[in-house]
């Protein structure tokens, strides 16, 4: 389809034509690097663009072997138990225009086109769908959409954060002995309390708590960091991350932390169409090009393979 405005020539057409061709490849280019939500929860993108709905199955596990000394005496049953639970994807849109002023100003200087108006359609979409996969409906403009963020999951473990010696659970009053032991009491009360079935291995901290950790050392002369004694003396964590919309959310009370195990077979942020944009059109002096994308937010597996600790 030849997209052009009536008004300008031929050879503007062209070039114009082409301009918004280059545009649109360059949009589909564009990395964004601090935006987080696909680095921590791992993609399911095998949807069909027509996808409405995904029904899961939450399960937890119940039951464990014995020992016995009678032969003939049969073993405690070991099972799954679950329920099915289904999430409704939704649509993220927006939109970027070039006015055939614009065009023509590009002619005449033989420029391209600018296509940041473009990468920031892309940004734009991208932010709110990392919103959707760590905040979910808690996230900005996502209200109602019923999403689940990998931040706010349902049915998870939730570690109590003790007081310190100071009287309080923030670690900004706490030593550096008593901030690990937290780190470690959340990673050990999953294990503890699934006998071992699940293990985490991904810690996310609050973006405000990054530099108490990473330049607080263990003691006088030590030469460890809280983040490093702890990543030394954990067998189970393999990666420490920093967000900052751990900082502070309605849906908890005062800084959040999270460890889970970062698998697809425990939890997955859902994307039938990452980014699309549809043909150009015309509206007014302008062309407008429409772009959208279809997530569902975070879904989790294994609620219990998962832990919060609140007002760190």
């Amino acid at each position: 389809m030849k997209f052009r405005f009536d008004n300008m020539d031929a050879s503007e057409n062209v070039f114009f034509s082409r301009q918004l061709e280059n545009i649109r490849s360059q949009a589909f280019e564009v990395q964004y690097a601090e935006l987080k939500g696909v680095k921590l929860v791992p993609a399911k993108t095998d949807f069909h663009p027509g996808v409405e709905e995904y029904t899961y199955r939450v399960f937890d596990k119940v039951g464990r072997a014995i020992v016995s000394s009678n032969a003939s005496e049969k073993g405690p049953r070991v099972d799954l138990k679950g329920f099915e639970t289904t999430t409704k994807f939704k649509t993220l849109k927006d939109s970027y225009g070039y006015n055939i002023q614009e065009a023509r100003n590009a002619m005449m200087a033989n420029l391209d086109l600018n296509g940041r108006k473009a990468k920031a359609a892309r940004d734009a979409i991208a932010t709110l769908n990392d919103d959707a996969i760590l905040l979910g409906a808690n996230g900005t403009n996502l209200q109602g959409t019923g999403f689940s963020g990998l931040f706010t999951l349902t049915g998870t473990e939730t570690f109590t954060v003790p007081n310190g010696g100071a009287g309080s659970t923030l670690w900004t009053t706490k030593t550096p002995d008593e901030i690990v032991q937290d780190m470690h009491g959340m990673v050990f009360q999953v294990e503890q309390n699934s006998f071992e079935v699940e293990q985490c291995d991904t810690l996310v901290l609050p973006l405000a708590r990054k530099g108490l950790v990473s330049s607080t050392r263990m003691g006088d002369g030590s030469n460890q960091t809280i983040l490093s004694h702890f990543l030394e003396t954990n067998g189970s964590i393999k990666q420490v991350e920093f967000s900052q919309k751990l900082n502070s959310n309605t849906a908890w009370t005062g800084a959040r932390a999270m460890a889970y195990k970062k698998d697809p077979s425990k939890l997955e942020c859902l994307i039938a169409v990452e980014f699309e944009q549809l043909p150009p059109q015309y509206d007014g002096y302008e062309v407008l090009t429409h772009c959208q994308a279809r997530v569902g937010g975070t879904v989790i597996y294994f609620p219990k393979s998962a832990i919060y600790a609140d007002n760190i």
